[in-house]
């Protein structure tokens, strides 16, 4: 995600930003994410379904306002520890 540099209007919304994520975080929707050095951010989603996921980004505080915007997705075939 490509993400604003306006701290004001950042700050303005970080709250509800959090408190957004948080549930969707523990339901395990969204594993982790938060902003890299390079001005930019990632989200990582446990789902593979796409329309869930831009659903959750048209409602999610900083998408919805214009603050972050997606600049591209990836599909992560992750390896898990055997059963």
């Amino acid at each position: 995600m490509e993400v604003s540099t306006d701290a004001e209007k950042l700050n303005r919304f970080y709250d509800e930003h959090i408190a957004f994520l948080r549930p969707l975080m523990k339901s395990g929707k969204v594993v982790a994410g938060g902003p890299t050095t390079d001005g930019r951010g990632v989200m990582l989603f446990t789902t593979t379904d796409w329309a869930e996921v831009e659903g959750i980004l048209k409602k999610e505080p900083f998408t919805r306002e214009g603050l972050a915007k997606l600049a591209s997705h990836t599909v992560w075939n992750a390896c898990e520890a055997a059963k």
